[in-house]
Order: structure tokens, then C-alpha cells, then sequence
């Protein structure tokens, strides 16, 4: 079976650099007002994950929920669907979603390993005693 894939949302990257491997994304999106009967333009901004800090201001990205990296950060930069200034040649490549999943998953067995040697080691202090 395989896994589903995400849902996207496409965004423009506000502001890049002032974070550590975190970006500001703006969503457009639009309002309706009932008593005028109009769709007026509005937008919500996300901090999003961006792993390797290969984004920068004005840059259109993708990004897709993920697991929550700090209180603020629930979303992953998926992909630069269209890079602002100079090209994306030069910039540290953004990881795929399953890269993503393997990364924090190695992160997450280390720790698991961890904490099993803690576990063991207090074991052993209790038989002891």
C-alpha cells in the first residue's frame, strides 16, 4: 500500500534568513463578505521548515503539513516551484518529503537508542541496591 501524498499549498516566501531553518510564507487566499456579496483578497502567513535554509524573500514555494517542529512550525517546504533573482544552481537542494520522513526518523532512532541505554543502566542501579 502506498503512502498518500499531502496536500500542497503554494506560497510566497516573506522573509528568509532571520531564523534558524525557518521561513515565513504568505498563502493568498479570499474573503467573502456576505453583505456586499464580494470575494475580497486576504492571506495567511505560516512559518515553515526549511531543513537546509536554501530559500530567500520572494521565492514561491511549496509546502505541505508535517509534523510539528517547534509551537509555531507545523509545515515543510516541499519544493521551489519558481526561485526569485538568480537561479536555484547555486542553493542547497530542498529534501523530498520521504527525505524528510528518513531524516527525522534516524534522528528519532538515535534517541530511541538513548533512551534505552538510560533504561538499562537504571535497571542495573536498582538491582544493586
Amino acid at each position: 500500500m502506498s503512502t498518500p501524498t499531502p496536500r500542497t499549498i503554494a506560497g510566497v516566501v516573506v522573509s528568509a534568513g532571520k531564523m534558524l531553518k525557518t521561513v515565513k510564507v504568505r498563502i493568498a487566499t479570499q474573503v467573502f463578505d456576505r453583505h456586499i456579496r464580494k470575494f475580497f483578497p486576504s492571506s495567511v502567513t505560516h512559518l515553515v521548515h526549511d531543513p537546509r535554509s536554501s530559500l530567500r524573500e520572494g521565492d514561491i514555494v511549496r509546502i505541505a503539513p508535517g509534523w510539528r517542529v517547534s509551537k509555531t512550525k507545523r509545515h515543510v517546504v516541499t519544493e521551489i516551484v519558481a526561485p526569485f533573482g538568480p537561479g536555484v544552481e547555486g542553493r542547497e537542494r530542498v529534501l523530498s518529503v520521504g527525505e524528510l520522513v528518513e531524516e527525522r526518523e534516524r534522528e528519532r532512532g538515535g534517541k530511541r537508542e538513548r533512551r534505552a541505554r538510560e533504561r538499562e543502566g537504571r535497571g542495573k542501579a536498582e538491582v544493586e541496591a
